[in-house]
């Protein structure tokens, strides 16, 4: 009788989950809930990707969620001490938006602003930043070159490009390698 009993809110408590495992019928939504959907996957994937790297910092700025992937030394195109600055950008709200439009990444070593350059990179183009919008969901990675001011901590802040001031920036100090 036990047995029964048991099988019976077993089959109770899987015919919920069945349901969930069942396709979803996109012929059934409209354009706004396929969208979310199509939104929910982006973040999620997201999500994923960040999970898998190693950033050195990671906040947010109006929507944007930033991860700084790396800083490193370089010559720029004038064979002055430089560094590479690479970081991505995920776009955590629910409309598109332009980081260009929205952010600004800035860097200073002992409170001086570090000057924007350029380093020649083999076998690379120049890369202009990205101009577009970025969808909900969508991650980009950006990188920026900047002269070294001298031998102290780099502190990277990113922030509105139009302070509103309801918005915190990411700040982060990091080694210069």
């Amino acid at each position: 009788m036990k047995r029964i009993v048991s099988l019976i809110l077993l089959a109770a408590m899987l015919v919920p989950l069945a349901a969930l495992a069942a396709p979803l019928d996109f012929q059934a939504l409209n354009d706004e809930e396929i969208q979310a959907v199509i939104d929910g996957a982006n973040q999620e994937l997201a999500r994923r990707l960040v999970a898998r790297t190693d950033y050195l910092a990671t906040g947010s700025v109006a929507g944007f969620f930033v991860g700084i992937r790396s800083i490193s030394r370089a010559e720029d195109f004038e064979g002055r001490p430089a560094f590479t600055l690479a970081y991505d950008l995920r776009n955590d709200s629910q409309a598109p938006q332009s980081p260009l439009l929205l952010l600004a990444v800035a860097a200073s070593q002992n409170g001086v602003p570090n000057e924007v350059t350029f380093v020649l990179k083999p076998g690379e183009g120049i890369e202009s930043p990205n101009l577009g919008e970025v969808g909900p969901g969508e991650m980009i990675s950006e990188a920026t070159d900047y002269l070294i001011n001298g031998e102290g901590l780099v502190t990277v802040t990113v922030s509105l490009l139009i302070p509103d001031g309801t918005s915190t920036p990411f700040v982060a100090e990091l080694p210069l390698p």
